[in-house]
């Protein structure tokens, strides 16, 4: 459901990038930001309704693919009230089944979250359709907020003259930042994002009053009184 010129657009993008034998590392990961930009609301709704769905309806797609045994030992994993979704960090799986458990535990999860997926895709664009975009219009409304937060630090590195390291690190948080919208990086926190300002203002303040502190200071003791 994103937009059809910003799809055409990153076809177009990709197909260039593929013919181009000196494409370097930072113009791809520059248009993958510019692209994350586009696209970020759209991926963050539709992630939200997938992991909605898993919650509610995941059983029903992922116990029809386990064998009998594992059905029943799963249905006693459920009782001690795990959910679907832990699976998937690895550790309550590795703690629970044993290791051919966890082998056909894993393709099956897999293949639900497939199903899950398509299920999703299906309902946002017909009986969900105006939920998710409703969905869509407040996440883009929550990353034109990101957008003025990110601009200011943009800003505040441009104007740091003093202190070029602190410029520098300003520049590797908003990238990093930027970077959590195209997937390169952790998800953006948007309270992590506005906290950064007063951080890095905080910091200024702290590299103002340390400065010169290293210098010594020269008393003349013989001066004139």
């Amino acid at each position: 459901m994103v937009p059809g010129y910003i799809m055409n657009e990153m076809k177009n993008t990709i197909e260039r990038l593929e013919t181009e034998a000196d494409v370097i590392v930072e113009e791809v990961e520059r248009l993958m930001i510019k692209f994350g930009y586009q696209v970020w609301p759209w991926h963050q709704a539709h992630k939200e309704f997938l992991l909605a769905t898993e919650e509610k309806m995941g059983d029903h797609f992922l116990a029809p693919k386990l064998s009998p045994d594992l059905q029943k030992k799963y249905q006693e994993y459920r009782n001690y009230g795990m959910r679907v979704g832990d699976l998937h960090s690895g550790r309550p799986m590795a703690e629970y089944f044993t290791s051919e458990e966890r082998v056909e535990l894993t393709e099956a999860l897999v293949n639900t979250r497939k199903d899950l997926n398509n299920y999703v895709c299906h309902q946002a664009a017909s009986m969900e359709k105006d939920k998710f975009l409703q969905r869509v219009g407040e996440l883009s409304d929550k990353l034109d907020n990101i957008k003025i937060h990110l601009n200011v630090l943009k800003k505040m590195a441009e104007a740091e003259d003093e202190h070029e390291n602190l410029a520098n690190e300003i520049r590797s948080r908003v990238r990093g930042f930027e970077f959590g919208l195209c997937w390169l990086g952790p998800e953006i926190n948007h309270e992590e994002v506005e906290q950064s300002i007063e951080f890095f203002r905080g910091r200024k303040h702290d590299l103002n009053r340390m400065k010169g502190i290293h210098v010594p200071v020269e008393v003349d003791f013989y001066g004139e009184e």
